[in-house]
Formats: C-alpha cells, sequence, structure tokens
C-alpha cells in the first residue's frame, strides 16, 4: 500500500487514549526520560528550561497552535531532537517558547486535544547536542 494505511479516526484514536496509563515526568528529567513518556497525543513543558517537547505526529497540532498563537509574530522554530547517536529514533521535537506565548500555546493545545504536563527543572536551557539537525 503506497502512502500507509490512512488517517485514523477520531473515535479510534479517542479509543486508543482512553485508558492509557499517564506516566509521571519527574522535574528536572533529561530528555531521553522525557521522550520515553510522550506519545502524538501528550507534550510536556519545562518551565526551568522554557522548552515544550513533543512528537513529530500527524496528529499531534502543535505547528498549527504555534502558528495560530503567534499570528501576530514569527512562530519559534521546532527543533528535531535525535535520541540516540545512529539518527534513528528522530521524532522528537522541541520548541523555546517566549514567556509570553507559554500559557496561550499551552492553554491551546489542551483545546485542541492534546494532554499537556508541566514541570520546572532546576538547569538553565542546555545547549543542543551537536549534530542535531534542524526541523
Amino acid at each position: 500500500m503506497p502512502g500507509g494505511i490512512g488517517p485514523i479516526d477520531a473515535r479510534t484514536s479517542a479509543a486508543c487514549r482512553s485508558g492509557r496509563l499517564l506516566r509521571t515526568i519527574r522535574a528536572g528529567a533529561d530528555e531521553g526520560e522525557i521522550f520515553y513518556n510522550l506519545d502524538s497525543g501528550r507534550a510536556h513543558y519545562d518551565a526551568g528550561r522554557g522548552l515544550l517537547y513533543f512528537m513529530a505526529s500527524p496528529y499531534a497540532p502543535v505547528q498549527a497552535v504555534l502558528e495560530a498563537v503567534c499570528a501576530t509574530g514569527r512562530p519559534p522554530p521546532i527543533e528535531r531532537v535525535v535520541l540516540d547517536r545512529h539518527g534513528m529514533f528522530n521524532t522528537g521535537r522541541r520548541v523555546a517558547l517566549a514567556a509570553e506565548w507559554t500559557d496561550a500555546v499551552l492553554v491551546a493545545l489542551r483545546l485542541a486535544g492534546m494532554r499537556v504536563t508541566v514541570a520546572s527543572s532546576a538547569a538553565p536551557a542546555a545547549p543542543p547536542p551537536r549534530g542535531t539537525p534542524p526541523g
């Protein structure tokens, strides 16, 4: 089948999410731990670093929400996070949110049906690992 099986309808998607255990992401978790606990319907905001983490998926409306909320300005760039040294696990994404957009983006994501968790790390934002390709 070229192109895959097609989109998943809303009823099936809701059934897949309904009985799932929501894993706790502890404050100060590293990116590997954060992405291990995410899925396409969940985002995690680290308030200490000012970074929103999510999985790249056609069912995650993160880019559309950023464009809508930041309509008056340019939305922040979404960075691809490579989780292994071979670059095989590359669906992780992060975006640095400006303080003035944070509340609006998190509320808009929740209204769009995503589960959003918030934690705070004590560490300042770390630079991206070497070799992390953009986008």
